[in-house]
């Protein structure tokens, strides 16, 4: 199995930049240390952070809403300041 075969983007939330990946576990870091070197996506400059590795997706949804809403918070604090 290679590695685009078992790629898949699960979810994505412009609001929050959050986004979640499935992959398959043995290729895990090889995708980690690939999406270090994303500077563009579309034409658009981004910078890629993983912040979970998970075994499940349910796993994954849990932290990425705890993440995405301490980033919006963080976002709506900053520019009401």
């Amino acid at each position: 199995m290679d590695l685009f075969s078992c790629f898949k983007v699960k979810q994505w939330n412009h609001d929050t930049g959050v986004g979640i990946i499935r992959i398959a576990r043995e290729h895990f870091r090889l995708l980690w240390a690939a999406i270090t070197f994303v500077v563009t996506i579309a034409g658009y400059q981004a910078m890629i952070r993983v912040v979970h590795v998970g075994g499940t997706i349910r796993s994954c949804y849990k932290n990425a809403a705890h993440f995405g809403l301490g980033e919006l918070e963080a976002g709506i604090g900053a520019s009401a300041q």
